[in-house]
């Protein structure tokens, strides 16, 4: 341009020229002919002209307007280099290796013209660049191709990265020793993922491993086992990271590193009852990788034991020392299974029975006194045969030393006499074919704080179709923990209690059930816990047989007072 040449010459049109002279120029050093090739430009500003970078040019100024004037001497002058310019468009691309949880950044930007190497920095702090990760004498020969340079920061921490870059060194074509930078480009990428899933409510208990992961063959619906619920992920870097249940059972775990293996997901912070079915102790194994999905949990909600009778009428309340009242826990799982039905007195093969009681009758949270609703606010109000009238009525017995073994059936009454606690055991208790009684007397002078623990061999006491047995006791009557299947009419002065433990049962197979009827004039205690199958069963299942009535010992059947047979 004409700028250009006279900033370069520091002259102007002589004042000779009157404002009518040419500046020629011409870079052919060895001829300066300043053919028509030659560079020029009018000295009015009418046109620019084009000039090299660091080339050196020859130049007179003549008068365009009268060629006969003489042009000036010839003079010289090389142009300058240009600024090497800031490279154009940068920007970023992020990966995540999940064998190191670690980034890697592709950065990419357009070539400059005349640049043989580049400096690139990147910071992940601010975009200061106070402590840059620099990449020194990126020779463009290996990071460039067509228009684009590339180059990857590879296994850096994860976060927000700023980068730029600049011109190194160029062929000559542009001046490098102070270029611009680019424009500040930041990329972001945390190299996190998510954990999902769904929190199922396993009724059927069917859940299982397979692959590594719960699952289950039986649908099942969600289910939030509490408000604070929520699983947490050990994840493989050492961290944890959590995400709530909802209402409907998904959940979101945000932030677990990206990886290979070394994830742990655990449910926890669950409403008290509620249980891991699958997996066990809501605890995955440390295997999983990150990102994952379908990491599901089963669970379910432990319910307390509760007892159901079959037939026959229940009386509560004939000791004015006992509270006369009935709580029986029914749960509202027992409606979702087929078996259970969510009422305390079933019909048997005679009728349901009535329900009475002279206190407070509950069978909450989910179940009803029967199809009939038959309860009454009354309970037994009649003489209380005990064990010493009963004794005074069988008159004749035949002493035995103890219960470790079963007495003949079908012949006459027996009776054990102890000071301390008895236990029956033997292997012979299971098909009684014939009718049997037996008194269990105890001498302690308060034979209530004496028990009779029931406790065959095969954990059951049946009979065949004409057998019948009749204990009759001043003390208490308790089954043995693992008793799982009574028969028989029993009569205490004291309890009937289920367990001879505070409390006993796991599962299903813990069943107490129970057949014919029992009168406990101390009260019965239901003491059977099945856990998680308390859900589907009760844990007491007692079923009256009035095809006992006509096998009870004839003291009893002769007795002039009126026999009314009743469930417990």
């Amino acid at each position: 341009m004409l700028g250009t040449v006279l900033s370069e010459v520091s002259a102007g049109c002589p004042s000779g020229f009157g404002g009518t002279c040419l500046i020629i120029a011409d870079n052919l050093s060895t001829t300066k002919n300043f053919f028509s090739t030659d560079l020029d430009d009018r000295g009015d500003g009418s046109g620019p002209a084009v000039l090299s970078p660091n080339t050196l040019y020859y130049w007179r100024v003549v008068n365009y307007l009268d060629a006969a004037c003489s042009a000036s001497a010839v003079s010289s002058f090389t142009t300058a280099i240009p600024v090497c310019s800031a490279p154009l468009n940068l920007t970023g691309t992020t990966a995540c290796d999940a064998s190191d949880s670690l980034l890697d950044i592709t950065w990419r930007w357009n070539v400059v013209t005349g640049a043989t190497q580049y400096l690139f920095q990147a910071d992940n702090t601010s975009n200061l660049f106070p402590s840059p990760e620099v990449s020194n004498g990126l020779d463009a020969s290996a990071v460039c191709s067509g228009a684009t340079c590339t180059y990857i920061t590879n296994n850096i921490t994860p976060g927000t990265w700023y980068g730029r870059v600049k011109v190194l060194v160029s062929d000559g074509s542009c001046d490098y020793s102070n270029p611009p930078w680019s424009l500040v480009t930041s990329v972001t990428n945390t190299c996190t993922a998510a954990f999902t899933g769904t929190v199922y409510n396993d009724l059927a208990l069917d859940a299982y491993l397979s692959g590594g992961v719960c699952v289950n063959p039986t649908p099942d619906s969600g289910t939030q086992p509490g408000a604070s619920s929520r699983v947490r992920v050990n994840d493989s870097l050492g961290g944890l990271e959590t995400g709530p249940v909802g209402g409907g059972g998904a959940y979101t775990v945000s932030g677990v590193p990206i990886s290979l293996t070394g994830n742990q997901p655990l449910l926890e912070n669950m409403d008290a009852g509620w249980v891991c079915k699958c997996p066990a102790g809501c605890a995955y194994g440390a295997n999983f990788a990150s990102p994952a999905s379908g990491v599901n949990f089963f669970v379910t909600q432990r319910q307390g034991g509760w007892a159901q009778t079959v037939g026959g009428d229940v009386m509560v309340g004939a000791d004015p020392l006992a509270s006369g009242d009935i709580s029986i826990p029914i749960p509202g799982t027992c409606s979702s299974f087929p078996t259970c039905t969510p009422q305390f007195s079933l019909a048997g093969t005679d009728s349901v029975g009535v329900v009475q009681a002279t206190g407070t009758v509950s069978f909450d949270p989910s179940g009803a006194v029967s199809s009939t609703g038959w309860q009454a606010a009354s309970g037994y109000s009649g003489p209380q045969f005990r064990h010493a009238f009963w004794r005074k009525e069988a008159r004749t017995v035949v002493p035995i030393a103890n219960l470790t073994t079963r007495p003949a059936a079908g012949g006459p009454t027996f009776e054990v006499q102890s000071a301390t606690d008895i236990t029956l055991t033997g292997a012979n208790w299971q098909n009684i074919p014939q009718p049997l009684t037996i008194f269990v007397t105890f001498t302690d002078p308060n034979p209530l704080n004496r028990t009779l623990t029931i406790n065959p061999d095969q954990h059951e006491i049946t009979m065949n179709p004409l057998g019948m047995l009749t204990i009759i006791t001043n003390g208490n009557i308790q089954a043995a923990d693992t008793l799982t299947r009574l028969e028989g009419v029993y009569l205490t002065d004291g309890q009937f209690r289920t367990c001879a433990s505070a409390t006993c049962g796991t599962t299903l197979a813990d069943q107490f059930r129970f057949r014919g009827s029992v009168i406990a004039w101390g009260g019965v205690e239901l003491a059977r816990d099945l856990d998680l199958d308390n859900r589907m069963a009760p844990a007491e299942l007692f079923t009256y047989e009035p095809e006992f009535l006509s096998r009870l010992p004839d003291f009893i059947q002769r007795s002039i007072f009126s026999w009314h047979e009743v469930a417990p």
